[in-house]
């Protein structure tokens, strides 16, 4: 007999999401793997899926409740986990026990390029930090060190342009600098390279 109040054996609902891509996105001379998070429509964590070789072009992430406004964000990650490409697609309708498929999702470059200030350079007075804007970011991590290891960090801002300009910094000190773009949902890139 039983209390009638146990539910462990009760399956949960769930569906699946097909995600597909290309794979010539992402040939940057090193291995990338594909994974993916789903998102609910108030940008609520549902699950993870992958990772898939990029030649794969294409994943099945299961455990996906049930609902429409799925979002799926696909990202492309190196060896240390650091995410280089991304792409999402909006309003999935995730069914029990079926399978959503999702369009192609094109990948965009994630990490930063840096533009000024240049690698060695000395500036005076007012100056900014300016990078190009990558698609698909919401705002981008800013972060100043007087070592090349960021320890401690000096500065570290979030701001939403891909432009910053510090202050407070000492006068005659070398300085290192770095961005990482972030999303919507918290994820964020590598880091840009090191100037």
């Amino acid at each position: 007999t039983g209390c009638g109040d146990d539910d462990e054996d009760v399956d949960k609902r769930t569906g699946l999401v097909r995600v597909s891509w290309t794979s010539s996105e992402c040939s940057e001379g090193e291995t990338l793997r594909m994974v993916a998070i789903v998102y609910d429509g108030s940008s609520g964590y549902i699950t993870y899926g992958g990772a898939w070789s990029c030649s794969a072009e294409q994943g099945v992430v299961s455990n996906v409740t049930p609902g429409s406004n799925r979002t799926v964000v696909l990202f492309a990650e190196d060896n240390s986990g650091a995410f280089k490409l991304r792409g999402e697609k909006r309003g999935i309708v995730v069914q029990e026990n079926i399978e959503a498929q999702t369009a192609e999702i094109p990948l965009n470059n994630f990490v930063p390029v840096l533009d000024e200030i240049e690698n060695g350079a000395s500036v005076a007075g007012d100056f900014d930090l300016t990078w190009e804007y990558v698609a698909l970011a919401d705002a981008y991590q800013v972060t100043m060190a007087a070592n090349a290891e960021f320890n401690p960090p000096v500065i570290s801002k979030m701001v939403s342009s891909p432009v910053y300009t510090p202050t407070g910094l000492t006068t005659g000190v070398r300085y290192y600098w770095k961005v990482q773009s972030v999303d919507s949902f918290g994820n964020a890139s590598g880091d840009s390279e090191i100037r």
